[in-house]
């Protein structure tokens, strides 16, 4: 028996090695495929990898503060980063948006880290704030205000209502030694500081009163409310009737 197996030693040890060489080949040969399918996958993708497109869609929105913000805004679209990406990549869209999962969620994430940091910021700020001075720069052109009413502006504007609503009207109005004549009640605003200044002082006593068809000497003068008529009542009282060089139109 020891005899026999001694014989059949060799035989056992040839077969075995066979195998074992045949199994060797079966692992190359699935190895070799797999390495096959990988290299044709990455030039299907044109050398773009996950890893590749996570980076740069970490460069892209760490490295511009507009997107930036749009992300924390909730603004950024899967559909911006993707073109971007595609340009920046040098590759057709269709192999970015095959990523598109993974994008999503880098920039979800990368959004909540932002948003935590900026937050932190922003309570130690509020914390170490310092009184800033109201001094300003050299250099800085102050805006002027808008410029103070002078003492017969601030009058006019003061004027009581009741005296005001009758400016504009046309009257019958009379002076000492003159009949009734055609007449316009003045706003003191229109006319020359001076006469300005008169008819403030008569405010709630006399109008400044513009005389029609007068020489220019006599233009303005001043009427009491009580030396004033309506100019249809002075009609009904025949007024124009004793006024020569009135004529009516």
């Amino acid at each position: 028996d020891i005899d026999k197996t001694v014989e059949a030693l060799p035989e056992m040890t040839n077969s075995t090695a066979l195998k074992t060489d045949e199994n060797a080949r079966e692992r190359i040969i699935d190895n070799t495929m797999e390495i096959e399918a990988g290299s044709e996958e990455k030039k299907k993708n044109h050398g773009v990898t996950l890893e590749r497109v996570e980076d740069t869609v970490r460069l892209l929105l760490d490295g511009d503060s507009n997107l930036k913000k749009e992300l924390l805004e909730g603004s950024l679209t899967f559909r911006t980063v993707k073109e971007m990406l595609a340009k920046r990549l040098d590759v057709e869209e269709r192999v970015i948006k095959k990523y598109k999962t993974e994008i999503v969620s880098l920039m979800l994430k990368m959004s909540a880290t932002e948003g935590a940091t900026n937050e932190k910021k922003k309570i130690a700020g509020v914390k170490t704030k310092k009184k800033v001075g109201t001094k300003k720069p050299k250099g800085v052109i102050k805006k002027k205000g808008p410029r103070p009413l002078t003492e017969i502006e601030r009058r006019l504007i003061q004027m009581p209502t009741e005296w005001t609503e009758r400016f504009g009207e046309v009257v019958w109005a009379k002076q000492m030694g003159y009949p009734p004549w055609p007449a316009l009640i003045q706003d003191p605003h229109d006319v020359a500081p001076q006469i300005q200044k008169q008819a403030l002082n008569k405010v709630n006593k006399q109008y400044l009163i513009v005389f029609y068809n007068t020489n220019p000497s006599e233009y303005f003068g001043f009427a009491s409310k009580d030396n004033i008529t309506d100019w249809e009542t002075g009609i009904e009282r025949g007024l124009h009737l004793n006024v020569a060089a009135f004529k009516t139109k």
